[in-house]
């Protein structure tokens, strides 16, 4: 998943489907979207749940490179074994 920020929106890819929510100027007038080249989807009533679920996969992805980030550093250079057991 790649955030792309807008001033006013905070679009989300994934894969070839990009999700955009509405905007927060005109959110009575518009409606969130998913689409890809081709299609565009409206979003009219599970919009809220969609952008909660992108929100928390968003967390879960940082928390993971941060967690293997630093299991790499820890785990010193290539070859090298500490004795410890890493769990993923």
């Amino acid at each position: 998943m790649t955030n792309t920020k807008r001033p006013d929106t905070a679009t989300v890819r994934m894969g070839q489907w990009v999700f955009t929510p509405a905007c927060v100027r005109f959110a009575r007038e518009a409606n969130a979207t998913l689409h890809d080249n081709d299609r565009c989807i409206v979003l009219r009533y599970s919009s809220s749940i969609l952008e909660s679920f992108l929100k928390e996969m968003g967390s879960i992805e940082a928390e993971f490179v941060t967690l293997s980030t630093t299991v790499e550093a820890a785990a010193g250079p290539v070859g090298q074994q500490t004795g410890r057991r890493l769990h993923a």
